[in-house]
């Protein structure tokens, strides 16, 4: 037992030294030249093809060494959304990179250094064209030269807002949306040794506005039509939406569409092909008419195309012998807000003036001649006078006197006044 003891013990002696020595070269190793790194402006702009060199102190799995690709874009563990990197100086990429890692790392110690320069002639592309990546600079290289290059626009690039970045740091957005015709513009210039041109994407957009879910607008895409549109919107408001009155807009003209026929009449025709620019207008429904009086159901009443007074009768219920169903007033809004505005404006006159007793009378004649205001004897109906059931109009107000209950014109003004129907039902 004591021979293997002291061979264990002689071999550690013999041993030590060497492994002192290789704890000692493992703490510091050997110094090896670094390469210089290329001198660069603190406005440097970052394009591809450009080498980085990112670190993170003490998160290693964050650092990362890495050329910047043609579309000028990386990402940065461990978000898996890519971030552009071209036109930033290394000091923006810093506090990019920063904000991006705070929500990983609490304070993270970020530096960005490039460690290989892109050709400093080259001019790059990158952003929404065809493709995207460097060319080198030539005498007479113009800047539709290099966007014919990487293959235009593309179906979403948007060359109507290019963004040129020179050197020194400038910028300018030039419009080369027709290039067909652009060769010759001033937008058209020539490249200067290391451009970056951006292509934007191509945000067209469609308006869809009035009684939708979600008025405002939406992203034009190609062959998009109305219901496609509609229901981007989140489609109409139930009870709503007037579907009977929809407008288009395209290029300044605005075109009537029956969306009720397209829905529920399976009018397919109506779905038509949008473009950009255009405009949807559902419209609330005002096509309204409100019942007042010996009624059990007082209020409005949803006009649908083609109701008569006995559609509004039978919603509304007549409370028993207490309607006069013999003096129904039937007052058509529209009209007399005409009429008053005709009579107010030479001489100015107010309400208060035109409800002057002594021009009622006047007042209520030219209403009844005119048909603003008509009387049915309904009770004609059960006796099969069928011309009572008179058709309504949006907006029209009925009113069910009570037996033995005097009605005025003034007791019609002031009950519009008071339901201000001249606003809420027809828009004024």
């Amino acid at each position: 037992m004591k021979l293997w003891i002291n061979a264990i013990l002689t071999l550690t002696v013999i041993m030590l030294p060497g492994i002192a020595k290789s704890q000692q070269s493992q703490k510091n190793p050997p110094v090896v030249p670094a390469s210089p790194l290329p001198t660069v402006t603190a406005s440097y702009m970052l394009g591809p093809g450009d080498v980085l060199s990112i670190k993170v102190v003490n998160m290693p799995f964050l650092s990362m060494d890495v050329t910047v690709p043609p579309d000028g874009k990386i990402t940065p563990a461990p978000s898996p959304t890519p971030i552009s990197v071209v036109g930033l100086t290394t000091e923006q990429l810093v506090e990019k990179l920063t904000t991006i890692w705070e929500e990983y790392v609490h304070n993270p110690s970020v530096s960005v250094n490039i460690t290989q320069l892109r050709p400093q002639d080259a001019i790059s592309l990158y952003g929404y064209a065809s493709s995207s990546g460097s060319i080198s600079e030539k005498p007479g290289l113009k800047l539709l030269d290099v966007v014919a290059h990487f293959g235009g626009a593309g179906s979403i690039g948007d060359l109507s807002h290019l963004t040129v970045t020179h050197k020194n740091g400038t910028s300018v957005i030039l419009d080369l949306s027709h290039p067909e015709i652009k060769g010759d513009s001033p937008d058209n210039i020539l490249m200067q040794p290391g451009d970056i041109i951006y292509v934007p994407r191509r945000y067209e957009y469609i308006s869809v506005l009035g009684e939708v879910q979600k008025p405002g607008s939406i992203l034009y895409q190609d062959k998009i039509r109305v219901l496609d549109a509609i229901a981007a919107a989140g489609g109409f408001v139930e009870g709503e939406a007037n579907l009977f009155d929809a407008t288009i807009t395209d290029d300044g003209k605005v075109m009537p569409i029956n969306l009720y026929d397209l829905y529920s009449g399976g009018k397919i025709a109506l779905n038509i092909l949008l473009h950009p620019g255009d405009e949807i207008y559902v419209p609330r429904i005002t096509n309204q008419v409100f019942v007042m009086g010996a009624v059990t159901n007082a209020g409005p009443y949803n006009f649908r195309p083609g109701d008569h007074l006995l559609d509004v009768i039978n919603h509304s219920v007549p409370v028993g012998n207490v309607a006069d169903m013999g003096r129904i007033q039937i007052i058509h809004t529209k009209q007399i807000n005409d009429i008053r505005a005709k009579l107010a404006v030479s001489p100015k006159k107010s309400d208060q003036e035109l409800l002057d007793p002594k021009n009622q009378n006047d007042l209520s004649k030219l209403l009844h001649k005119e048909k603003a205001i008509i009387q049915i004897n309904f009770n004609g109906f059960t006796g099969g006078n069928l011309a009572v059931n008179v058709p309504l109009s949006p907006g029209d107000v009925i009113m069910v006197p009570y037996r033995h209950q005097g009605f005025g014109i003034q007791q019609i003004f002031q009950t519009l006044s008071g339901l201000n129907l001249l606003r809420i039902l027809t828009g004024f």
